[in-house]
């Protein structure tokens, strides 16, 4: 497996207007990395995803996704989003939503018997297969998160980014929600948004705090007084004198001919 990181955030610094929402972030997410960002409300996690995926541009800094400027690596990144908006009368089958996430990859646009066999294999691996010529507005919130998750892995990307893909199900669906992530490929990159510190717990290895700045843990060193705590009623994790080995030490070689702070 390459050393090369999977996302490598160097000084990062980002705002919208005047409002500073990030701030010299640094940190790594190596290849096949299993990790959840967390963060209170307006913390900045959505818009460290939408960096991620290359629709933002930092204010300074450099962003690399497995090695390249994120605009050029959008074809190695599945991304789920926390919501999905279409028309609940507008008929389209679950089948239709996954191949969505080829479009892009078809010779002029149409969808082939290859696309088909692919989205159905998609389904397949996130167990909604039988639900393929469902419509998509008549599924349950945790199969349409289902089909979501297969629409980004159509593509076989690299890395799966969710932004709370638990959000909108039943408490009793998220155990399903755990044991499908837990069946992805273990060579992609995972990294998912969420405020269900239980379900974080039970599913990643590493935490990303978001809050302005950006701090990495083991998720081992979570307990429960400080996710009460470190952010208020909403958040509370790790200490942030404790870092994780992969958040310090590390250096960002600066790319040849580029000066300190510009944009890729």
């Amino acid at each position: 497996m390459s050393s090369q990181p999977a996302v490598c955030f160097h000084k990062v610094c980002f705002s919208y207007a005047a409002e500073a929402v990030l701030s010299d972030v640094d940190f790594d997410i190596l290849p096949a990395d299993n990790v959840c960002v967390v963060g209170p409300n307006g913390g900045g996690k959505t818009t460290l995803l939408k960096l991620m995926l290359g629709l933002l541009k930092p204010d300074s800094g450099h962003i690399r996704v497995f090695g390249e400027a994120p605009e050029k690596m959008q074809g190695a990144l599945g991304y789920v989003p926390q919501h999905m908006h279409f028309d609940p009368v507008f008929p389209v089958r679950a089948i239709d939503v996954v191949l969505m996430g080829q479009v892009g990859r078809r010779s002029f646009g149409f969808s082939t018997r290859g696309d088909r066999r692919r989205a159905e294999a998609a389904l397949d691996q996130v167990g909604q297969l039988a639900q393929a010529q469902a419509q998509f507005a008549e599924l349950s919130g945790g199969q349409r998160q289902a089909v979501l998750i297969a629409r980004a892995l159509v593509g076989s990307p690299r890395a799966i980014l969710l932004d709370e893909p638990d959000a909108h199900i039943d408490p009793g669906r998220r155990d399903k929600l755990k044991q499908l992530l837990d069946y992805l490929p273990t060579d992609i990159t995972r990294i998912m948004v969420s405020h269900n510190m239980d379900f974080v717990v039970s599913s990643v290895e590493k935490v990303i705090c978001v809050h302005r700045h950006v701090h990495v843990h083991p998720t081992s060193a979570l307990t429960a007084e400080r996710i009460r705590n470190l952010f208020g009623s909403d958040l509370r994790l790790v200490r942030h004198d404790r870092e994780h080995p992969t958040a310090t030490g590390h250096h960002h070689p600066q790319p040849a001919g580029e000066p300190d702070g510009g944009e890729y």
